[in-house]
């Protein structure tokens, strides 16, 4: 299983220009939010995912986030890119997670809670940090898609479904 996980790790598409150009932007010292806002708006699922987080209860912003240049803001270039990222991956790895017995959106749910929860928490221990340790905490369960993916290739998922449930 090991060598087969290495393979689908390698065979990852490329995430697309549009977090491409976040990365450029970010890692750009005298880039603001207004740049950052620019890249992402032309990309209806990265505007969609942004807003769907910056209007989540999680946050508790207040008042109803309805565009992007709003979101970059409240949440900051770190934190803007981390969801961006996180996002893509997800998407870039969307896959069957039944071996699991969960749905994919449920696990996406439970990501971003993750995420949410440890930036809520670290950031009143080191704000910068939170903000980078956000993607960290999103994706620490992205090796279950690859494997879930494996398990269903080898059509070993109700045994490791069963696994699963007898160690819960």
């Amino acid at each position: 299983m090991k060598s087969s996980i290495a393979d689908s790790i390698k065979s990852l598409p490329p995430l697309s220009k549009t977090i491409a150009d976040i990365n450029r932007v970010y890692a750009d010292e005298e880039a603001g939010i207004a740049e950052l806002a620019k890249v992402i708006e032309p990309d209806p699922m990265i505007v969609a995912n942004l807003l769907k987080a910056a209007n989540s209860p999680l946050y508790g912003f207040g008042k109803e986030i309805t565009n992007v240049a709003q979101a970059v803001s409240l949440f900051g270039m770190s934190m803007t890119r981390s969801i961006a990222l996180g996002n893509a991956v997800r998407k870039l790895l969307n896959v069957d997670m039944q071996p699991y017995g969960i749905t994919s959106d449920k696990f996406a749910e439970v990501s971003a809670m993750q995420a949410t929860l440890m930036n809520k928490w670290y950031k009143k221990i080191d704000k910068a940090k939170a903000e980078h340790l956000y993607l960290a905490a999103f994706l620490q369960e992205t090796g279950k898609i690859l494997i879930a993916s494996d398990v269903i290739k080898d059509d070993e998922d109700i045994s490791f479904k069963s696994e699963v449930e007898m160690s819960n």
